[in-house]
């Protein structure tokens, strides 16, 4: 199992330059990502029957990700996506395993942050300082390649366990500023 996850890494990390040349632009790539990240996550058993991957603000992905996982199983469950537009609407990503932020505000990015972590929701943005604010997993492009910054203290105030083959191939903060 071990190999098989170290192997899907390599090829995964081989295969970005390839990945970003198919698609037509970062936010695909992103897109394809937010996915991706549950093969590396484990959740707490919650008796969630559906595995929820939810926006929050704007969506930058159009229906990208309706198209992606629209039909799809993750962890054996059928994906639900929800787009939540506004911070008033928290409540509604209780359910949520992974959630996409778009929001600049830092006060409402605190507000999520601490809810995510009550409800072992992982964090996801591409917002810069995410990771170091406390925010899970964040994705850099630089010189059209991905990088991960992974807060992985994080993680495990919200009860998520993120595998170690994934953050060996991320940058890894530690702490949170506030």
């Amino acid at each position: 199992m071990l190999k098989k996850t170290i192997l899907y890494l390599l090829i995964l990390s081989l295969s970005i330059p390839t990945l970003l040349n198919a698609f037509n632009s970062e936010i695909d790539l992103k897109a394809v990502f937010i996915g991706r990240f549950s093969k590396f996550v484990t959740w707490p058993n919650k008796g969630r029957d559906k595995f929820i991957i939810t926006i929050i603000d704007n969506n930058p992905f159009d229906d990208k990700l309706d198209k992606l996982y629209g039909n799809k199983k993750i962890h054996d469950k059928p994906v639900e996506l929800n787009y939540v537009t506004s911070i008033k609407d928290i409540k509604n990503i209780k359910d949520s395993n992974i959630v996409f932020i778009t929001i600049k505000n830092q006060k409402d990015i605190k507000k999520i942050l601490n809810y995510a972590k009550e409800n072992s929701i992982l964090t996801v943005s591409d917002n810069k300082g995410f990771a170091q604010r406390g925010g899970m997993i964040q994705i850099n492009f630089i010189m059209r390649r991905v990088r991960f910054k992974i807060n992985n203290e994080a993680s495990k105030e919200a009860n998520l366990k993120i595998s170690s083959s994934f953050l060996n191939i991320s940058e890894v903060i530690k702490g949170a500023k506030n």
